[in-house]
């Protein structure tokens, strides 16, 4: 009469054991992938690009700034924004879209300087 419930309780203590051994394969594997990711030093150097690259682009932000407010100064005085300062402006936005496109693991071209200026390939 408790043949039945012993089986149950055999297979349900054979499933939690094989369970608590999937998530303790599935955990070491993961570890060691983890520690094989800190452990790789192309990682590290493309972190250091990006931080790199993270503060050349907020310096650009700055200088894009300062070409909108200039363009307006000109078009007030003028009636028409300057050439130089829309090629210029337009070289930086790409650069900017290059330096996003790095931060953002799209591509793993370095911009500007590590690369020409304004040079689109993908």
């Amino acid at each position: 009469m408790f043949s039945g419930p012993q089986i149950r309780w055999g297979a349900r203590d054979l499933g939690l054991q094989i369970a608590v051994w999937l998530k303790t394969e599935v955990v070491t594997r993961m570890n060691e992938q983890l520690k094989g990711n800190l452990k790789n030093q192309s990682t590290w150097r493309r972190i250091l690009y990006m931080l790199l690259f993270a503060i050349a682009y907020s310096v650009a932000e700055m200088v894009v700034s300062a070409i909108v407010v200039a363009q307006v100064v000109f078009v007030l005085f003028s009636g028409k924004p300057n050439e130089q300062l829309l090629d210029f402006g337009a070289q930086l936005s790409r650069y900017l879209y290059e330096v996003l496109r790095y931060l953002t693991f799209n591509t793993d071209r370095q911009p500007f300087p590590f690369s020409a200026w304004n040079r689109f390939d993908d």
